[in-house]
């Protein structure tokens, strides 16, 4: 949002990116933005503002009244989510003149178009885009494989959780390799988020070990999936090699 431009003037825009080492080169210039007039200005009934407070799953909104009526007693809210379009309405009572709204229920770390209407006025006010922010997973990672490559090692294999369920970007994983007892367990951290799949080494023979997977965003880890557990026996092995023959010789 762009305050204290000049009324009726003719402006154009460029961005740019900056880190710790500064600016990177500038965007293309925007198209030709001409501010209203005063009077065309006025045939507003209500500007939406920056919002006050995001949160992952909620945002509060604010407005300014441009044209008092007394015979506005509800607000319209349109929130529509950018991916799929949805649109969603929430019906709000004026009372006190009312200028703030928290709106609940919303999905973390995605974006939202938001704008208002009243009782009155069919005329929307402007739109303003919000992304809500970042929270921990919603679900565990998917498609999650253990195999035994020996009697004392085994390798595990998952992909992420479903891209609605992720809420933010995805930065570690976490393993759990739990033996009958804490020294026989194995717990690793901070997985590569590149990591698809990994090898642990050094297991107990005939010990039983239940694997589960958890996804971390920025602001934790999320649910673990649904433990596999597998015995390290040399039956298994045995069966692998005779599977293997079988597929051979079809």
């Amino acid at each position: 949002m762009i305050n204290d431009l000049k009324i009726g003037s003719i402006y154009q825009f460029l961005i740019r990116a900056k880190n710790s080492f500064g600016y990177g080169q500038p965007s293309l210039l925007s198209e030709l933005i001409q501010t209203r007039n005063e009077q065309k200005f006025h045939t507003d009934f209500v500007q939406l503002l920056d919002p006050i407070h995001i949160q992952p799953t909620s945002v509060t909104i604010q407005w300014k009244i441009l044209q008092t009526n007394l015979f506005i007693d509800r607000y319209l809210i349109s929130i529509i989510t950018e991916k799929d379009l949805h649109e969603r309405t929430e019906t709000i009572i004026n009372k006190n003149n009312l200028t703030t709204y928290t709106i609940d229920n919303l999905h973390p770390n995605t974006d939202y178009s938001i704008r208002l209407t009243s009782n009155i006025f069919n005329r929307p006010s402007n739109t303003i885009l919000i992304r809500t922010l970042e929270s921990i997973p919603s679900s565990s990672p998917i498609d999650v494989h253990v195999e035994l490559t020996s009697i004392t090692s085994l390798s595990i294999r998952w992909n992420p959780p479903l891209e609605s369920e992720q809420n933010g970007r995805i930065i570690a994983y976490k393993i759990n390799c739990l033996g009958s007892n804490e020294s026989s367990s194995i717990r690793l951290s901070n997985i590569s988020s590149d990591a698809k799949g990994l090898h642990i080494k050094s297991l107990i023979e005939h010990m039983q070990y239940c694997i589960s997977v958890a996804a971390r965003t920025s602001l934790g880890y999320g649910p673990y999936s649904q433990p596999i557990c597998v015995t390290m026996s040399k039956k298994f092995n045995e069966k692998k090699i005779l599977d293997l023959i079988i597929c051979l010789f079809r």
